[in-house]
Formats: structure tokens, sequence, C-alpha cells
């Protein structure tokens, strides 16, 4: 059975629908990933965060107006 860790899915569903793209790329830089697979794995907990790299998301999502709820 797989650990869920945290994840990110709550500040993700709050991104504007015109905005998935760009938060796509914005994400995967702050999480140094190339990979959209990285990156749902990350979204859904599937791999654990250090707490630079949790940091950085909320410093993107702040940034992007999403201030509350991020994680789960």
């Amino acid at each position: 059975m797989e650990k869920d860790y945290l994840n990110f899915t709550p500040g993700w569903l709050q991104i504007p629908n015109g905005y998935l793209t760009e938060a796509k790329k914005g994400l995967k830089d702050a999480l140094n990933i190339s990979t959209n697979a990285a990156l749902y794995n990350r979204k859904n907990g599937k791999v654990p965060y250090t707490l630079m790299e949790k940091k950085r998301v909320e410093e993107y999502f702040n940034s992007i107006g999403v201030t509350k709820n991020i994680w789960k």
C-alpha cells in the first residue's frame, strides 16, 4: 500500500482554468522538476516534500492569489 504525503490538491483546485498551463510551469520550476508525471505525483501526495519545497510551493500559490487551504 502506498503512503500518502502532504498534497496541494486543494490549492490546485483554486487556480482559475485559464491559468492552469502557467501554473504547471510555475510549480514545476518551484519544485525543480521537469515532467507532468512528477508534478502530479507531488500534487497528489505520492512524494514527500522538503521544507524548502513546501515553502516554494506556498510562495508560488501566494504569488497567484491563492493564500488559503493550499495543503491537505
